[in-house]
Order: C-alpha cells, then sequence, then structure tokens
C-alpha cells in the first residue's frame, strides 16, 4: 500500500515537472518505511483453556512436539476472524469432545523467541478459565494421546507441563478478570474498521 501510494506521489510530481531522480528517491522512501513497519511485532497468539468439572480439572496428554507426553491444558493458536473466546471454546472442543464457554482470562505469557536464522518472534499464549457446558470425551487422536478430567490431588503424580503445572497452582482459586459486555460506539467502530471485539476486565 505504501509503495503504490508513493508511485501515485511520483506521478503527481512528474506532471508537475518535479523529475529530478525521481527513482532513486521513491527506491529510499519505500526501504525507508519497510524498515519503520519491520521493527514492529507480529505476535503469534495461543489459548488455553482451564476447565474445572465435578472437582477435576480436564487436561490433555499431547502427542507431538517438544511437549508430547506432557499433560498441557487444551488450547491452540488462534485463527484469523476469530476472537480469543471463539478460539479457546474451539479448541476445547475439538481435543477433547467438550463443549465450553469462556468466562474469564486467567493469565497472560509473552515470550519472544529467536530462531536460527537470527530473527525474533513474538509469541502470546492466554488461558482461560472455561465452564463445562456439556458432551464426552473424545479426544482427537491427531493432535492428543488422552484427555481426561483429573483429580487436583493426582496432578503431582503426573508429567503435567511447567508453564501449566503455574498457571493452576496460582489461578485455580482465583478470580480473573471477566469478559465484559462492552463495545465501541458505531462510529469508532466504523473509523477502525472492527469486524469482532472483546473486552476483558
Amino acid at each position: 500500500m505504501y509503495k503504490r501510494l508513493l508511485l501515485f506521489t511520483l506521478d503527481l510530481s512528474v506532471a508537475k515537472g518535479y523529475t529530478e531522480q525521481p527513482k532513486k528517491c521513491t527506491q529510499e522512501a519505500v526501504r525507508k518505511m519497510q524498515s519503520h513497519t519491520e521493527k514492529y511485532s507480529i505476535h503469534r497468539i495461543g489459548v488455553g483453556g482451564l476447565c474445572e468439572h465435578k472437582n477435576k480439572i480436564l487436561l490433555v496428554k499431547i502427542a507431538y512436539g517438544p511437549s508430547k507426553g506432557k499433560w498441557i491444558l487444551p488450547g491452540g493458536l488462534v485463527e484469523r476472524k476469530e476472537t480469543l473466546s471463539e478460539a479457546v471454546e474451539r479448541e476445547m472442543l475439538e481435543e477433547t469432545g467438550i463443549q465450553t464457554k469462556a468466562k474469564e482470562l486467567l493469565s497472560a505469557r509473552h515470550m519472544v523467541t529467536r530462531k536460527n536464522n537470527g530473527e525474533h518472534a513474538s509469541d502470546l499464549y492466554l488461558t482461560f478459565r472455561v465452564q463445562y457446558v456439556t458432551g464426552d470425551l473424545q479426544p482427537c487422536e491427531e493432535e492428543v494421546a488422552k484427555a481426561e478430567f483429573i483429580a487436583f490431588n493426582q496432578l503431582a503424580t503426573l508429567r503435567v507441563g511447567e508453564l501449566v503445572r503455574h498457571v493452576i497452582k496460582q489461578t485455580a482459586s482465583k478470580q480473573g478478570p471477566p469478559k465484559t459486555s462492552y463495545q465501541p460506539s458505531s462510529p469508532v467502530k466504523k473509523k477502525l474498521k472492527v469486524f469482532k471485539y472483546e473486552l476483558y476486565t
């Protein structure tokens, strides 16, 4: 978009007789704009759901990746056009067969990683308390080896992910900010081109 605008501006300058080194000027301006935008983070956002039901917590035993064999909270990456609550509810259903309702935000983890090529990546992981609605356990075999409701006093005997264990310990008996009904006014939504909106306070 920036390049198109710059080329349009260049066309106007040529029409007015300002033709001194147009190509070099345009390329330099584009380079500066690209350098300016590249310094801002592009985030990968993941969500996890903490579902308590009948004094037990819903966990999945992951079947792939670095955490293979560990018990973690059901969850995954947020897809385009999804809100955070839609993403965690979808992931809970896909991985466990349990339908839930996102109620409150429990924790936020931000991590900056460095790839082999030296580039940095920004990674966000948000956990939500979700309410059991309905369903029977039907684990997605492609992603999880098991999905079970586990008693809290059994967690110490299991290979639970380090972050998950910390989140459960810190938030199991606490309340986090709930999702509110607040929505921006129509003019603000139009100006910002808002598709969906959520606020947790």
